[in-house]
């Protein structure tokens, strides 16, 4: 491997490691971590389920996603899932690097690799027991075999069919967004029109997994269709769903506020796909993925993590710019880079929840498996509390939303509750201590 390439992926195992060690508070990694958690105590592959009141079906996403987790963790326990989310990121950055080499040569490849290892957002989100390491690896290589083989083939078609096949088994329609763009990008841009029925074909012969499953749960009468069909992705489709945002634009604003530092050299590759075929082809690739992403009604940040080596690939295609530098020179900015990604990572906020700071001595001496009520916000960062409540504390949380819930069914074997302060301090509770908008309530002994 070259060695330009091999610092690129020294970089990203650095940034990761970092980023994985940390303490990470994150909502859906801690949500993940739980549902893992149950599929191994219970032993089951398919009927995942979160808390008792809160997903006690839980069929927000496809049950095969989960699977590499739960294998880490019946093998090496839990602490191992967020190493396995930053192997998927890492094998994102060499794949990237790769794809560059292939169009733009050496430098390219590099260059794309070493982008994407100092982004932030990437790196972070990468080191966390969530859905899109996996999802953003094999939507990429998917699209790889589209975006740099001279010709169609075989065995092109079988490496596309497979990554988005497992894509699209991880995350549904979000997977098999890169392929989709990337068969286009190429048509247009070799006005060779039979890369669309190619791409088409691997695409829909990729849903033929994810189709025959639901179709087999639908036929036993499982819930898998009423609960991901119908209410996830129907729902999120046509804007059912009221949580996320809705705007068309929220995509750009999510890259805009996201894809940093190396944004503006992004806006340099967009100008300069004017005069290079290789800048042009990912150009397209990017902002047909960036289309796709508007068309739900339902949108969420994370989302545009799977355009995200397509951006790595645009910001890379100004490498011959920074040639205008000496060597040394570029090998200096390269380590000021590393070294201020290095630094963010390891001290940068990351916010930490209620329940994990300023009540976690109060948590920590329930027995396992005691409930606690979590009160509703209407800034919804009860998500996370639950989430930390269940997976930290290895506690049953009850989601409450308002004081009279909290007397309803398990709730009422609950001692301790966290609620948001506004709330009146219910009959039979008394509070223990307040700390940044919450209560942390106990019932009193009679």
């Amino acid at each position: 491997m070259n060695r330009a390439i091999t610092a690129s992926l020294l970089v990203a195992a650095l940034g990761l490691a970092i980023a994985g060690a940390r303490h990470n508070d994150d909502g859906d990694a801690v949500l993940y971590t739980v549902v893992t958690r149950n599929m191994v105590h219970d032993g089951t592959w398919f009927d995942l389920t979160y808390t008792p009141n809160v997903h006690a079906h839980f069929r927000e996403h496809l049950p095969f996603g989960f699977w590499p987790g739960a294998v880490v963790t019946r093998v090496f326990g839990e602490g191992a899932l967020p190493w396995l989310g930053a192997l998927w990121s890492l094998l994102t950055v060499a794949l990237v690097a790769e794809v560059g080499r292939r169009l733009g040569g050496v430098s390219m490849g590099a260059l794309a690799g070493f982008l994407l290892a100092t982004t932030e957002q990437f790196i972070v989100n990468g080191a966390a027991n969530r859905l899109d390491p996996p999802l953003v690896f094999f939507a990429m290589l998917a699209a790889a075999p589209v975006l740099v083989v001279p010709k169609r083939s075989l065995g092109a078609f079988g490496l596309t069919l497979l990554a988005a096949s497992l894509a699209a088994l991880i995350k549904g329609p979000f997977g098999l967004v890169p392929l989709v763009a990337a068969a286009i990008a190429r048509a247009v841009m070799e006005r060779d029109w039979n890369w669309l029925p190619w791409g088409a074909a691997a695409t829909l012969l990729a849903t033929v997994p994810v189709i025959g499953f639901l179709l087999h749960e639908r036929s036993i009468g499982s819930d898998w269709w009423s609960g991901y069909v119908e209410a996830q992705l129907l729902a999120s489709a046509t804007g059912a769903r009221t949580d996320g945002e809705s705007g068309w634009w929220f995509p750009l604003a999510s890259i805009g506020s996201r894809f940093w530092p190396w944004l503006p050299l992004v806006a340099v590759g967009f100008w300069q796909a004017r005069r290079e075929r290789s800048a042009r082809l990912v150009v397209i690739w990017v902002v047909l993925c960036v289309v796709a992403l508007m068309l739900p009604s339902r949108k969420l940040w994370h989302h545009v993590l799977i355009v995200f080596p397509a951006l790595a690939l645009v910001g890379a295609t100004v490498w011959p710019l920074s040639l205008t530098l000496s060597h040394e020179g570029a090998r200096g900015m390269k380590a000021l880079v590393v070294v201020g990604t290095t630094l963010f990572i390891a001290f940068g906020h990351r916010g930490r929840t209620v329940a994990c700071t300023d009540f976690a001595a109060e948590l920590s001496a329930l027995p396992p498996n005691a409930v606690v009520i979590v009160g509703v916000t209407a800034q919804k960062s009860h998500w996370r509390e639950i989430g930390v409540v269940a997976s930290e504390f290895h506690l049953r949380p009850w989601m409450a939303g308002s004081p009279p819930e909290m007397n309803v069914e398990l709730g009422t074997e609950a001692h301790l509750a966290l609620v948001p302060e506004s709330w009146p301090l219910p009959p039979d509770w008394h509070e223990v201590r307040v700390a940044r908008g919450w209560r942390l309530l106990a019932k009193t002994s009679n």
